[in-house]
């Protein structure tokens, strides 16, 4: 995968995981309620991002895989 844009890497990775169809559950930052979230969401907003963003979001992505954990662990802001 080392030769693919990002998004294309994004999306190999998604499917890899089995988590294209995943909703992700984020805490509302004032504590009212829960949000969820398509991971969908999250690949077009990275899509639209700069490449210093993505570089970044990819760099946790494969710590967190290379670790066994849950995508749901990343923070993205």
């Amino acid at each position: 995968m080392g030769d693919l844009g990002f998004n294309e890497w994004f999306k190999v990775f998604l499917d890899e995981k089995g988590l294209s169809e995943t909703v992700i559950e984020f805490d509302d930052p004032n504590k009212r309620a829960w949000v969820f979230m398509p991971i969908k969401i999250i690949q077009d907003f990275l899509a639209i991002c700069s490449p210093q963003t993505q570089a970044k979001f990819k760099a946790k992505v494969i710590k967190l895989d290379f670790c066994n954990m849950e995508l749901a662990h990343l923070q993205l802001f």
